[in-house]
C-alpha cells in the first residue's frame, strides 16, 4: 500500500466542547426509562374529574411555522414507540392545515 517510510495522515484534534448555556441547571432533573414508563402510564390511565369529559382534548394554537405539527408528531411518536408523521408539517409562509378536524 505504501512504502516503509509512509506516515499516518495528520488529523487535528477535535475542537473542545462548547461551554454550557447556563452555569448551572436551574433545577435537578432525573430522567430514565423507568420514569418515562411511569409518566406514560399515568397519562394513559388519566381519568377526568368531570363526568361529562370522556377524554381530554388539547388545542395547539400558534403562528404558521411555530412547530405545532412537529410537536404533535413528537408526542405521538413517544406514545407509539416509533417515529410517526401523522400531522403534515411544512415550512414557509403558508399553512398546511386547511380545516379543523376532530381526532
Amino acid at each position: 500500500m505504501g512504502s516503509s517510510d509512509s506516515q499516518p495522515e495528520y488529523r487535528p484534534p477535535p475542537p473542545p466542547p462548547p461551554p454550557p448555556l447556563v452555569e448551572k441547571p436551574w433545577r435537578e432533573q432525573e430522567f430514565n426509562t423507568s420514569i418515562k414508563k411511569e409518566l406514560l402510564e399515568e397519562i394513559r390511565n388519566y381519568k377526568s374529574l368531570i363526568v361529562s369529559v370522556e377524554q381530554p382534548r388539547i388545542l395547539l394554537v400558534g403562528q404558521i411555522g411555530a412547530g405545532k405539527s412537529s410537536f404533535f408528531n413528537s408526542v405521538n411518536s413517544v406514545f407509539r414507540g416509533h417515529v410517526i408523521m401523522q400531522a403534515t408539517s411544512g415550512y414557509g409562509d403558508t399553512s398546511v392545515s386547511k380545516k379543523v378536524s376532530e381526532g
